[in-house]
């Protein structure tokens, strides 16, 4: 007489890797658990009384086959999803457009300049067609040559 049936086996297993999953990141455990699922539904409703070296393979077959398929298949999707598909840039690469705003006025030409303020701090700024921009503008950085930005005007459309 076994102390739990297969199927009690597998449900307490899924249990305990759903909760280690909670602790732990990267979705495997996740995907584990779910592979738990099959062979805990097969042995809660398998027609047939096995002996239980015979049911065990199968269960352990069943498990084997959902854990690979999920973490070959649902395991990428779902970390997609939770971390997106790439890291937001937050250096000055990431400020291509952005938007920012003018409180120096950008004159007119390239030799001049002015500065502009994107996120907290100035920076020295160029129109790219050499345009004068006035203060309090909202413009939108193209390009980021070193300390200096190049930006384009941002049309209102109110």
């Amino acid at each position: 007489m076994a102390f739990l049936a297969t199927w009690q086996f597998w449900g307490i297993l899924c249990i305990v890797l759903l909760l280690g999953e909670i602790v732990s990141p990267g979705f495997v455990l996740g995907c584990v658990a779910i592979a738990c699922i099959p062979p805990l539904l097969m042995g809660a409703f398998w027609p047939l009384e096995m002996p239980f070296p015979l049911n065990g393979r199968i269960s352990l077959a069943a498990f084997g086959v959902s854990a690979l398929l999920g973490l070959i298949f649902i395991r990428p999707s779902v970390v997609k999803h939770l971390y997106g598909k790439g890291q937001r840039r937050s250096d000055v690469e990431g400020m291509i457009g952005s938007k920012a705003l003018v409180v120096k006025e950008i004159s007119e030409g390239q030799t001049g300049g002015g500065y502009v303020k994107v996120r907290g701090s100035q920076w020295w700024a160029f129109h790219v067609d050499g345009k004068p921009v006035p203060v309090g503008a909202e413009v939108e950085i193209v390009e980021v040559k070193g300390a200096k930005v190049m930006v384009t005007t941002v049309r209102n459309d109110d």
